[in-house]
């Protein structure tokens, strides 16, 4: 497996920074922080499948953010709608948009073994 980090120019204007602020509050900057330590991950397969996941404080969750899902306690139960978006989720969608995801390039035999590592453990 390749590691590698695909950064981009991005940042975040002072009036994004205090809308996203005010709207999720302490886990914008939980997400910002997981950002800046680089814990947002994304293996990618040689036949084009991607799984994004997140190395939180306890554990590493998975993090599929066309469907608005993560793997952890927070938002399995969590409230409706915005309740339910997790500090991981808003870390991956910030890494995307700063490009700070590191790519780890794996084999799909490697699937089963990966998914197990960072299935809900509870």
């Amino acid at each position: 497996m390749r590691k590698k980090v695909k950064e981009k120019v991005h940042f975040l204007t002072l009036k994004e920074f205090h809308y996203l602020s005010k709207k999720y509050g302490e886990k914008f900057l939980k997400a910002l922080k997981t950002v800046n330590e680089r814990r947002v991950k994304r293996y990618r397969f040689e036949n084009g499948l991607t799984i994004d996941f997140v190395v939180g404080d306890d554990a590493e969750y998975l993090v599929i953010p066309e469907a608005r899902f993560c793997s952890c306690k927070a938002f399995r139960y969590g409230g409706p709608g915005e309740k339910r978006i997790c500090y991981h989720l808003l870390a991956v969608e910030l890494a995307e948009r700063f490009g700070l995801i590191e790519e780890i390039q794996a084999e799909f035999e490697h699937f089963d073994m990966i998914i197990r590592e960072i299935r809900p453990k509870d």
